[in-house]
């Protein structure tokens, strides 16, 4: 298994909630990994919705960070296929460091 760097995104205040794709189609992959870096900021949950469930039972996670010690690093992995998204940031900057988990064998 390899795990490749694939971005760092920087989110900031906001006034509302946005879905983004954090995952890159031109290879195929186990599974992504987050790392929310210590940051200082309001709101800003994290949440993933694996579509690939039945059509009566879609996952939904919500992941409530401001819970949680901000001053050391959040992992999640969370599968490779579903979508993202960032509550809206009241107030601050929220650093995101986005791995993808590659197989070595075809």
């Amino acid at each position: 298994m390899d795990l490749n760097l694939h971005k760092l995104i920087i989110f900031g205040p906001c006034s509302q909630a946005k879905i983004y794709n954090f995952d890159d189609q031109l290879f195929v992959y186990l599974a992504t990994v987050l790392v929310f870096l210590p940051s200082h900021y309001t709101g800003g949950n994290y949440r993933f919705i694996d579509d690939n469930a039945d059509d009566d039972d879609i996952h939904r996670h919500i992941f409530n960070q401001n819970d949680s010690d901000k001053s050391k690093p959040f992992i999640l992995i969370v599968p490779s296929d579903c979508q993202h998204e960032i509550e809206s940031i009241q107030k601050g900057f929220k650093l995101l460091l986005v791995y993808h988990l590659i197989s070595k064998t075809k």
